[in-house]
């Protein structure tokens, strides 16, 4: 078995308000420049996990933040992939 590190972001859904990346753009980014119309914010979790390959990895992250409720799929997206 080969470890690997296995990056989960969660991300609110594009049609979902985000404050904290309007505040942000608005209060920060918007006093040096206006060419950003937009920011999201999103929560990122690295995980260091055994596995016997990238794929089954990958899978088994995404089932733990599934089984685990680590999001909500209602109102949030998780990308999971493998560096």
């Amino acid at each position: 078995m080969k470890e690997y590190e296995v990056v989960a972001i969660i991300k609110g859904k594009p049609l979902a308000k985000d404050p904290e990346g309007e505040t942000i753009k608005k209060y920060l980014v918007e006093k040096k420049t206006n060419s950003v119309k937009k920011i999201r914010t999103a929560k990122m979790l690295v995980f260091y996990i055994q596995s016997n390959s990238e794929k089954e990895a990958a899978e088994e992250i995404k089932k733990i933040c599934n089984e685990l409720r680590i999001f909500n799929p209602l109102s949030h997206e998780l990308e999971v992939y493998v560096k």
